[in-house]
């Protein structure tokens, strides 16, 4: 075989190759086959900017919208093929555009790696716990579902993460993403709200009975949905759009903080009026949910936010009074909020729990209890992401399927140590590199980084509690608005520290030419 024949050859093996597995093998695998040629197309593409930043802006807003406003378990199947749903429409669309503008436009590929090498470590963290869950796949019992949990989690996580880099420059644009998952939350909300009164799921009840059926027997989590006992302390637990009313409180508490950003730093009334509509929505659906974690997660994150606005507002106004009198004002809501909920039974009931609750807590105790001997058999690797519940085997009653509480729990035992580490360890930097910037830096552009440090918190506290990952996504888009605001921040520094730098320089000069001039 000469040198220049060998290419078309390996052409052609490739094309039988594909070929036979698009006749023999399910379409998932022609599918895999078919993502090297699309690399290398990729990659031989020509440098033209085939895609605008306004039309990726658009899809991206696209995909947001589907991914906070329609139920997960709206989707159809194809034998063969995963679930097909508008969210991954939407998702495949926007995933498209963007790796065609990433191919054809090296302004943008710069633009997306400067962001991220801004915080090294966090994207360590960020990806390292990709690399421990993939490799969680070698050591899975079931290889073929963890595999099927690794892809859901680069195409539905990971993907819209760097969507959502190179889509979001500076924080003009982060406050503007910020606004749309505020203004989409209201729907939510309401629709959560009239789930309550009316004591019904009006995002399943929609759906026509014979096709809720035919979705049920293919789709167990409509199933599971479809016998959830919605009742706990005489109350009706609303989900919404959600599977549970757990997600739909973690999404509250989530959209809790950065309602406090528009209401807080607003930069017109009606900003303000969305921030304060945010705020409203997401304490009624916290208390129409019933969930404990999420209100916990709003205790937590709001009086902190309020503190910390007022140490900024303090540090900006070192003369005034503004921001004592704002300190005080936070502590003194804080305080009366948690005495409020000390001192009302039923408040107490309904962000701690009661005895409807003794049981869950109870649960998540026995389920730690069984996980510690899986994790300590494999520590590293884990036993394959998205095992866990089947791993630890804790079961409700003896016909339910295996399952576990917390997703700390389910990490240590799908990834090990060290997924486990990465993730959190991933969101309690990128939250903690959030709040210094918004006390320390006093630009106007760092505002959102205060609530945003303070949302991912309220999560990273949540997932103690819960393993649900119905808000992944959403939870991935913040963490890249985070890269976003610590790129920026830190771009920032550096201007100011070379302005300084040559602010002594400028008055010498100056005072040389006024001597060289000649006397008026």
């Amino acid at each position: 075989m000469t040198a220049k024949a060998a290419p078309f050859t390996i052409l052609a093996a490739y094309a039988v190759l594909l070929g036979a597995t698009a006749a023999l093998a399910p379409p998932l695998a022609s599918v895999a086959l078919m993502l090297p040629a699309c690399a290398i197309l990729l990659w031989l593409m020509p440098e033209r900017e085939l895609v605008s930043p306004r039309l990726l802006a658009a899809a991206f807003t696209v995909m947001t919208a589907a991914q906070i406003c329609i139920p997960a378990y709206y989707t159809a199947q194809v034998p063969g093929l995963p679930w097909i749903s508008l969210r991954r429409i939407a998702l495949l669309a926007l995933i498209a555009l963007a790796l065609l503008r990433l191919a054809t436009a090296a302004r943008a590929r710069r633009q997306l790696l400067s962001t991220l090498a801004a915080a090294p470590l966090l994207l360590a963290l960020s990806l390292g716990f990709d690399l421990m869950a993939a490799l969680s796949i070698l050591a899975s019992p079931d290889p073929v579902v963890s595999a099927q949990q690794f892809a859901d989690l680069a195409f539905a996580w990971r993907l819209p993460f760097f969507a959502c880099v190179l889509v979001v420059t500076d924080e003009a644009e982060a406050a503007a993403l910020v606004r749309l998952i505020a203004a989409l939350s209201l729907p939510v909300a309401a629709l959560g709200v009239a789930d309550f009164l009316a004591a019904r799921n009006f995002a399943l009840d929609i759906i026509p009975h014979g096709l809720l059926a035919a979705m049920a027997d293919a789709n167990p989590g409509v199933r599971v949905l479809m016998e959830f006992n919605p009742w706990r302390n005489g109350l009706f637990r609303a989900v919404s759009i959600y599977n549970t009313p757990l997600s739909f409180g973690e999404f509250a508490a989530i959209c809790a903080p950065l309602g406090g950003f528009l209401a807080l730093h607003g930069e017109s009334g009606r900003d303000r009026a969305l921030g304060l509509a945010t705020i409203l929505a997401a304490m009624a659906a916290l208390f129409v949910s019933g969930s404990r974690g999420g209100a916990v997660g709003f205790l937590i994150s709001m009086p902190l936010l309020a503190l910390l606005a007022a140490i900024r507002l303090a540090r900006a106004r070192p003369n005034g009074l503004a921001g004592p009198i704002a300190a005080a004002g936070a502590l003194a809501v804080g305080g009366a909020a948690l005495s409020a909920v000390f001192a009302s039974r039923r408040l107490f009931n309904i962000v701690f729990g009661g005895d409807d609750s003794i049981g869950s807590t109870a649960a998540r105790s026995e389920q730690m209890d069984m996980a510690w001997p899986h994790i300590f058999d494999s520590p590293v690797f884990g036993h394959g992401l998205g095992l866990g519940g089947i791993v630890v085997d804790w079961r409700p009653s003896p016909d339910a399927p295996g399952s576990i509480d917390s997703y700390l729990v389910s990490l240590l035992v799908e990834t090990g140590f060290p997924g486990a580490g990465c993730y959190f360890g991933a969101l309690a930097l990128a939250a903690c590199a959030c709040l210094t910037i918004y006390l320390r830096d006093r630009d106007p552009r760092a505002a959102l980084a205060g609530p945003l440090g303070c949302a991912l918190l309220a999560y990273e506290f949540y997932r103690l509690a819960l393993s649900q990952r119905e808000n992944q996504t959403l939870v991935y888009l913040l963490m890249a608005l985070a890269f976003v605001v610590i790129a920026q921040a830190k771009r920032r520094k550096a201007r100011e520290q070379a302005r300084a730098l040559d602010a002594p320089r400028r008055p010498t000069v100056y005072a040389r030419e006024m001597v060289s001039s000649p006397p008026i």
